[in-house]
């Protein structure tokens, strides 16, 4: 026996009790010497122990019958058949032999076989051949059915030592050679088994060695690592894993109650499956800390009905815990900006639009209406039929945005109160989930009535300020012309002003070139003496005319 490398592991042993065949075939031996002595004998004796000899041949023939091989005569060179064994005829049920030649009585033999009787009746030479196969015609059905036989042919002589016929002594091992082709067959199929097995323990190799996902064998109550794929090894780089228990290798899987998960699963014999459990291993080299996430299995596996280790599975699910923690921190903070927006924020959900998210901004407008998870009908039944409910249709519908300036309302702003007109300026924008299809509507909303009602205010009082503004228009010309008037009277006044002054200036000057000095002491005409001035150094007035 040889295992899957092909080396000798074991010896099959194969043994048949071929007592039977041996002890017939010594007493076949022992007969035909026997009958040939007695032949001789009673060639010699034949007048006188006729009688004996017949008894004799009659005894022979009965153990003859008795012996456990097929014992068949055949004469002459065509191998006539004088002697048919009772087990050679319960073999060929219903075929007749006696008398006739052997290729006629057995036609469906090849001509291979007729011809080792033929090569014994002209060489005289034995022939032993072991488990040959024979295809006879049993039933005489043209049905073919393969026995197998250990033959011995040897020549029969006459009393002359001339050849004058073949005795074919046959044992059927039928059975042996089918037992042992059984046998064979087993063997050839377990070793096609253990190959496969082999094969497919490769196979596993490889896959486990190939893939992303992080695998391991523990064994024993210690968990003690068997295997690691490259993808667990490199969770934990530059650790000795093999041969180690998993608390020795590694200690903060105990810290972190990963041990007990595993006592649990060898105690018990029950997976164990884990989601998104997050896993610390110590730092490399006093790198950054981090946390890995993970789905895993913990399987047991059992040998000979008890459990003897666990298998772990692990995917590592990091980067999609991390986006989502993100996205749930982001949504958080987009929570957060929707709740303290000034503006009147909704987010409506699903096809019957109903208010998932009610900022306090837009709770202010409807003060004592109860909108938080109703559908948008049954929180304002008064919009049903309306513009703006087809409008959020379609927006859910089609995902086309809507805009609308100042759209009058006729709202409520408390359940069963009066219906009010209200003005909104209206966003509504679809929302899309992960898979790109529109699972709401996002409603921004702008109450602008008090600026509309301010701005009718003001285009009801128009005519009676366009009024006013010609009045006034009409009085700005009146004055415009006015000042014009202003302008030439004294530009004219100015004008005619001008030239007595001059005059004036003239006479002056002539006045003070031709009057003596000490007329400076006089009083100064313009100020009555005011600007006198001092006498000069020699007693005599400045030299600079009076201002």
């Amino acid at each position: 026996m040889r295992d899957a490398q092909g080396h000798v592991n074991g010896v099959l042993d194969f043994s048949y009790d071929v007592s039977e065949q041996v002890q017939a075939r010594q007493q076949l031996q022992q007969l035909n010497q026997e009958l040939e002595a007695r032949v001789q004998e009673r060639t010699r004796e034949l007048d006188v122990a006729r009688a004996q000899a017949e008894e004799q041949r009659n005894r022979l023939l009965r153990l003859f019958g008795q012996a456990p091989a097929e014992i068949n005569l055949f004469a002459g060179p065509e191998h006539v058949w004088t002697l048919v064994h009772p087990r050679t005829r319960e073999l060929l049920q219903n075929r007749p032999l006696q008398g006739l030649p052997r290729r006629q009585a057995l036609p469906e033999l090849p001509e291979a076989q007729h011809e080792l009787f033929d090569s014994v009746y002209r060489t005289g030479q034995p022939v032993h051949a072991l488990e040959t196969t024979q295809r006879f015609d049993r039933f005489h059905n043209g049905e073919l059915h393969d026995e197998y036989f250990d033959l011995t042919l040897q020549p029969k002589f006459d009393a002359g030592g001339r050849i004058e016929g073949v005795m074919s002594f046959a044992i059927n091992v039928t059975e042996r050679v089918r037992s042992r082709q059984r046998a064979e067959a087993l063997q050839a199929d377990l070793l096609t088994a253990a190959r496969r097995q082999a094969q497919e323990r490769a196979a596993f190799h490889n896959v486990f060695e190939q893939t992303p996902a992080l695998i391991a064998l523990l064994r024993a109550p210690g968990h003690r690592f068997e295997y690691v794929n490259p993808a667990y090894q490199a969770l934990l780089p530059g650790r000795p894993l093999l041969g180690l228990d998993m608390a020795v290798a590694v200690p903060e899987s105990e810290e972190q109650g990963f041990v007990a998960l595993l006592d649990r699963v060898y105690q018990t014999g029950e997976t164990f499956f884990g989601a998104e459990l997050p896993f610390a291993p110590e730092p490399v080299d006093g790198g950054p800390a981090r946390t890995w996430y993970f789905n895993f299995t913990y399987q047991a596996y059992r040998e000979d009905g008890q459990v003897a280790g666990v298998t772990i599975f692990a995917f590592d699910v990091t980067e999609q815990v991390l986006a989502r923690q993100q996205r749930e921190a982001e949504r958080q903070q987009l929570h957060k900006l929707f709740m303290e927006a000034p503006a009147p924020i909704v987010i409506l959900d699903g096809p019957d639009l109903v208010f998932q998210l009610v900022n306090p901004a837009y709770q202010r407008v409807f003060p004592g209406r109860a909108l938080q998870g109703k559908p948008v009908l049954e929180a304002m039944p008064e919009v049903a039929g309306t513009a703006i409910y087809h409008s959020l249709r379609g927006v859910y519908d089609t995902g086309e945005t809507f805009v609308e300036q100042e759209l009058p309302l006729m709202l409520a702003r408390y359940d069963d109160g009066p219906l009010e007109e209200m003005f909104f300026t209206f966003t509504y924008q679809a929302r899309r989930n992960a898979q790109g299809e529109i699972d709401g509507v996002l409603a921004f909303a702008h109450e602008v009535t008090d600026q509309v009602q301010a701005r009718r205010v003001v285009e009801e009082g128009g005519a009676q300020a366009r009024a006013l503004a010609e009045q006034l228009h009409t009085a700005n010309e009146q004055l415009t012309r006015t000042n014009v008037d202003l302008d030439n009277f004294i530009y004219t006044a100015s004008h005619d002003l001008k030239v007595p002054i001059a005059n004036i200036e003239g006479l002056l000057q002539a006045l003070t070139r031709s009057c003596p000095r000490w007329l400076w002491s006089a009083t100064c005409p313009k100020c009555l003496g005011s600007c006198r001035r001092p006498p000069s150094a020699s007693g005599a007035p400045s030299s600079s005319s009076p201002t």
